[in-house]
């Protein structure tokens, strides 16, 4: 299919012919401002988003290195909302950097709910005020802003007009959906994304997943290739729920219209956890529920699992 689209004069970039998009000309510490750079990706689980994202993270660090000495700083996080409040309890971080690669893979924009919830909203607003968010806290350079959603329609309007967006696969029944990226990549391009969707699932080749289809705002869609997984040496990655703002459950998971913190969730799970098999200790019920998508540290889990051991000696 590769061959025959090459045939077709279909051009191949890898990513380091993106480096002219994100590495500025001169040093990022020249500049008195934040200058963004927004990317944008679109894809089902397991397609290969955050495989591309650190790709990126790596070669960019490498390039900006390279010329002007510096080191980026990495961050991975599930929700703007987290990192902003991350950026504020690592402020020294920021001290004397000036290029920021920051990737969120937004759970608030990742279900298939279109309902406009308060953290939703919030979070639009964080997104449209990013660079002046970052000013406020004494960043001055580059931020590269990489987010990643599985549906084109569901995502912020703010990252529907970047510059760049990456389309790793037409993996849905929504029909909309589907004219959508047709249109946005074309017939042919659209037939390659079909492919890469089928080789991924149906036959289980991760291979192909180094393919997706981008496209630039002018120069229109391109085969993005990421030749090989690599990932830079360091990232710092924020659990969700870090902020401890409150979480729509609808944002997340589908029904219900009432509002949990995080620790409210883990606490009615361990209840409920071992109400079924009272012999659950701390340890196996923090992988359990890793295992089901929570992130946390291990003194914050124990002291929620004590909490509920005390509430189940009260009841029984």
């Amino acid at each position: 299919m590769l061959s025959i689209l090459q045939a077709k004069k279909a051009e191949v970039r890898t990513v380091s012919r993106l480096e002219k998009y994100f590495v500025p000309p001169r040093s990022p510490e020249e500049f008195k401002v934040c200058r963004l750079r927004p990317f944008t990706l679109i894809g089902f689980m397991e397609m290969g988003k955050t495989t591309t994202e650190l790709k990126l993270m790596k070669d960019i660090g490498e390039v900006l290195y390279e010329r002007y000495k510096l080191e980026p700083l990495n961050i991975v996080s599930k929700n703007i909302i987290d990192a902003l409040k991350w950026l504020d309890d690592n402020k020294d971080l920021l001290r004397d950097l000036h290029y920021v690669n920051l990737f969120v893979d937004d759970v608030l924009f990742s279900g298939m709910s279109t309902e406009r919830t308060k953290n939703k909203r919030l979070a639009e607003k964080i997104y449209a005020n990013i660079r002046h968010e970052l000013e406020k806290r004494g960043f001055h350079g580059v931020l590269r802003l990489s987010f990643a959603g599985q549906r084109w329609r569901l995502i912020p309007p703010f990252f529907r007009n970047s510059p760049y967006v990456d389309f790793k696969d037409v993996i849905t029944h929504d029909r909309e959906e589907k004219w959508w990226i047709s249109r946005m990549v074309g017939k042919d391009y659209y037939e390659f994304l079909k492919y890469i969707s089928r080789k991924a699932f149906d036959q289980w080749d991760d291979e192909i997943k180094r393919y997706s289809v981008a496209r630039h705002f002018t120069d229109g869609p391109f085969i993005l290739d990421i030749e090989k997984p690599e990932t830079p040496k360091k990232v710092y990655e924020i659990p969700l729920g870090y902020s401890d703002v409150e979480i729509d459950v609808n944002d997340v998971l589908s029904g219900g219209k009432k509002k949990y913190r995080r620790d409210e969730l883990l606490l009615a799970a361990i209840i409920t956890a071992k109400k079924i098999d009272p012999k659950l200790g701390w340890k196996r019920l923090a992988a359990l529920m890793r295992e089901q998508g929570f992130q946390f540290d291990d003194h914050a889990f124990f002291e929620i699992y004590k909490k509920a051991v005390k509430v189940l000696e009260g009841t029984s």
